[in-house]
């Protein structure tokens, strides 16, 4: 739980410090927000081309198209998050990241029809 804050206070630090160096809002947030998004694209088919690394997801071409919107989506929080932090204050950035479960929960009830319980929904409240 320590290291997961850990890692997220220094992840965001470096992304303020990458996105002020080209100048900052008017610089290139989305470019870094597609290159962070790549090599993580990257990282993941070497995991799972690597020997003995993990085994190869099954899936068919149905099961791809259902997680089609739930990338998108997800890489659109990930750009929004990337643009919060070059737009403004490392703090503006904390508080769209902190939005991301409302969005997911938004999302999820949207377009996949998913029940949040209302407990759920009241602990969004902030």
């Amino acid at each position: 739980f320590f290291f997961w804050y850990l890692g997220n206070y220094y992840y965001n630090i470096t992304n303020k410090l990458a996105l002020k160096a080209p100048g900052g809002a008017t610089g290139f947030p989305m470019t870094i927000a597609t290159l962070q998004l790549g090599i993580g694209c990257i990282w993941a088919l070497l995991l799972w081309g690597y020997p003995d690394a993990r085994a190869l997801p099954k899936i068919t071409f149905d099961d791809w198209k259902k997680t089609l919107l739930v990338g998108f989506t997800s890489a659109g929080a990930h750009a929004a998050s990337v643009f919060a932090l070059s737009a403004g204050a490392l703090s503006f950035g904390q508080i769209v990241k902190a939005a991301e479960p409302a969005f997911a929960a938004l999302v999820g009830t949207t377009f996949y029809g998913s029940k949040v319980s209302l407990a759920k929904w009241l602990c969004l409240i902030p």
